[in-house]
């Protein structure tokens, strides 16, 4: 959260509610993206050190540090920082209010966390916020990044759908609702952000817009050799990646990855 907002932001939202009323709840932990990372990505050693951009109230940074070495969490954002320091300790949890765009680490990290972050930023600024990503993080490390695909029939049909629901909310960019959020995707955009900016994509998880009944057999579908990717591409709302640092940028492809494991169960 990357906008500076307040405790009428953090009130406005489930998440933030929840973590306000409840601090130790671990319902919205179990729900997160962290979380789905935690469950279906390769494990990070347990000494990683790790930076979690955009970290909010502090609830995932907490978990995160749970079970590793170094655990940063910043924010623009001084009432979210505050309560993240008076709620959420541990000996190797720190909290730092700062722009991401003007602080500097004092040595690199093996992870960054950008989970619901990136979308709050203008198109012009996301390059330059990869672009310190990628400096931030040591030659083998790994940034983790979720970010809502608006910008897919699956993408536009939630819209429409939270719109059709939310009719005074007419000028979000995306079924989250955030009036916070610049930026919109496509998988296939984002991915060559990403490529552009230095990393390779090593593992995804996507969330899929279908009615409930059929969700299974259309994920079965979405899985099979044959179909293409752009019929993935278009099926997904939520986006989740895991990459790592490629030796300059453009040097390796992006990893496609076709055996339906990213798919959300």
């Amino acid at each position: 959260m990357q906008q500076g907002e307040g405790h009428d932001y953090f009130a406005s939202r489930k998440m933030g509610r929840q973590l306000l009323e409840s601090p130790y709840d671990t319902r919205w932990w179990e729900t997160s993206k962290y979380f789905m990372w935690v469950r279906r990505f390769d494990p990070l050693p347990s000494d990683s050190r790790v930076l979690d951009l955009g970290c909010g109230l502090g609830q995932g940074a907490y978990f995160l540090a749970e079970g590793f070495g170094d655990v940063i969490g910043v924010d623009l954002s001084a009432f979210a920082i505050n309560f993240a320091k008076q709620t959420y300790q541990r000996s190797n949890l720190r909290f730092l209010q700062a722009d991401i765009f003007s602080f500097e680490l004092e040595v690199p990290v093996d992870a960054i966390f950008c989970m619901d972050f990136i979308e709050h930023f203008e198109s012009a600024e996301v390059r330059t916020l990869l672009a310190r990503i990628y400096r931030f993080l040591k030659p083998d490390g790994r940034p983790y990044a979720h970010v809502p695909i608006a910008q897919s029939r699956a993408g536009a049909k939630k819209l429409k759908k939270y719109k059709h629901k939310n009719p005074h909310q007419s000028s979000v960019l995306d079924h989250t609702g955030d009036p916070t959020h610049k930026s919109t995707f496509n998988v296939p955009a984002f991915n060559l952000l990403l490529n552009e900016s230095g990393f390779v994509i090593s593992d995804e998880i996507r969330k899929i817009y279908c009615w409930r009944p059929v969700r299974w057999l259309y994920r079965g579908f979405l899985k099979l050799p044959w179909v293409s990717n752009s019929w993935r591409d278009q099926a997904t709302y939520s986006y989740i990646v895991m990459a790592r640092r490629a030796l300059s940028p453009m040097l390796e492809p992006s990893l496609t990855i076709s055996d339906g494991k990213g798919f959300e169960r």
